[in-house]
C-alpha cells in the first residue's frame, strides 16, 4: 500500500486481508499501522512516544509508525516501564541505593515522582493487545509463563532485532545487531535468520525467568470500564475444558481440541523453539457473532520454522 510518497508492504509480502488493530498487532502487520498513523497524524504519535518515555527528538514522519526512527534500548525499556505502571511515567535511573561496608547508607534514590501521561484505560487497553502478541503472535518466543505483554521488531534487512516488554514487575528491551553497523543477521553470518521473534525474544524469556525467579507471579490491573476489566469479568464457567495441547503437531493438536467441543483458529509464527507445523502457545479468543451471541474459540500458534 502507499501513504503519501511512502510505499509500505509486510513481512515476505503477506496480505492478511482485513484485520482489527488489536489481530495486526500480534501479527506485525505493517499495513495496518501505516494507516492508522495516517489517520491519527505523526505528529500525534511522536508526541505520545515523547511522554512515555522517549527522549529524543522523533521527527513527525509517517514511517514512524514502523520504527523507522532510532531510539535507545534505555527508551524502550521505559516506555514499557510506564505501560507496565498503567500510564504513570518515572524517569529511570542507574543506581538505586549504596551502601558502605559498614552498613551505613552512602546514597538512596528514594521514590521517583510519578507523571501520569496515559489514561489508565488506555494503557490496560495497550497491555492488552502487547499480551496478545506473546500469546498468539510473533512474540511467542518470549513467553515466560507469567502475564507478559511485548512487542517484536525487525528491520527490513534484518540488520536489527528487538523484543521489548513487561510484567507488572519487570520492564526490558533487547536488540541484537553488529555494533559496527547494519549487517544483515542471515546465515551463514547467523546460524538462522534473526528476527525479533528469535533470538531477541528468546534474550528476554531468559532474562526475565531469572530476573523473576523469587517473585510471585502477579496479573496486569484492569481499570474499571476497559475491554480488559470486562474480559476479565466474563463467566466462563459454562465452557467446556480445554486441552492443552502444546508441543504437538497442528492436525493432532486440532483433532483434541475439536473432540472437546471447541472451534479452532491457526495463527503461524517463526519460532525456533519446535519444528514447523507444531503447536508452540494456544490462547482462548472470542469469536463473532453467532445467532446474537459472541463465541469463543482456541487460537493456536504454530511454529513455521526460523525463517519466515
Amino acid at each position: 500500500m502507499t501513504v503519501g510518497d511512502w510505499t509500505v508492504g509486510n513481512f515476505e509480502g503477506t496480505d492478511p486481508g482485513p484485520v482489527t488493530l488489536e489481530r495486526a498487532t500480534a501479527l506485525s502487520v505493517n499495513t495496518a499501522y501505516a494507516r492508522l498513523i495516517d489517520e491519527v497524524g505523526p505528529e500525534a504519535v511522536a508526541r505520545t512516544a515523547a511522554a512515555l518515555g522517549i527522549r529524543r527528538p522523533l521527527a513527525p514522519l509517517p514511517s514512524l509508525a514502523l520504527g523507522a526512527q532510532e531510539v535507545s534500548a534505555l527508551e524502550l525499556a521505559s516506555v514499557q516501564a510506564t505501560l507496565a505502571a498503567g500510564g504513570e511515567y518515572r524517569a529511570p535511573s542507574v543506581v538505586r541505593r549504596i551502601v558502605g561496608p559498614d552498613g551505613a547508607v552512602l546514597y538512596d534514590r528514594g521514590e521517583v515522582p510519578a507523571e501520569r501521561v496515559l489514561d489508565a484505560a488506555v494503557a490496560a487497553e495497550v497491555t492488552r493487545a502487547l499480551r496478545g502478541v506473546v500469546q498468539r503472535g510473533s512474540g511467542a518466543g518470549a513467553d515466560i509463563l507469567r502475564p507478559l505483554a511485548g512487542k517484536t521488531g525487525t528491520t527490513q534487512d534484518l540488520a536489527d532485532a528487538w523484543f521489548a516488554g513487561y510484567t507488572p514487575d519487570l520492564a526490558a528491551a533487547v536488540w541484537v545487531g553488529f555494533p559496527e553497523g547494519r549487517v544483515p543477521m542471515v546465515p551463514p553470518r547467523t546460524r538462522i535468520p534473526v528476527l525479533g521473534g528469535t533470538w531477541p525474544a528468546e534474550a528476554f524469556a531468559r532474562f526475565g525467568v531469572q530476573a523473576l525467579a523469587q517473585v510471585p507471579a502477579a496479573e496486569f490491573p484492569a481499570p474499571p470500564g476497559s475491554t480488559a476489566a470486562e474480559e476479565a469479568a466474563v463467566d466462563t464457567a459454562a465452557a467446556p475444558a480445554v486441552p492443552s495441547v502444546v508441543g504437538l503437531p497442528a492436525e493432532r493438536a486440532r483433532e483434541q481440541l475439536a473432540a472437546a467441543g471447541w472451534e479452532v483458529e491457526v495463527v503461524g509464527v517463526p519460532d525456533p523453539r519446535l519444528p514447523p507445523g507444531y503447536v508452540v502457545a494456544q490462547d482462548v479468543v472470542a469469536t463473532g457473532d453467532r445467532d446474537g451471541q459472541a463465541g469463543r474459540a482456541v487460537r493456536l500458534v504454530v511454529s513455521r520454522g526460523t525463517t519466515g
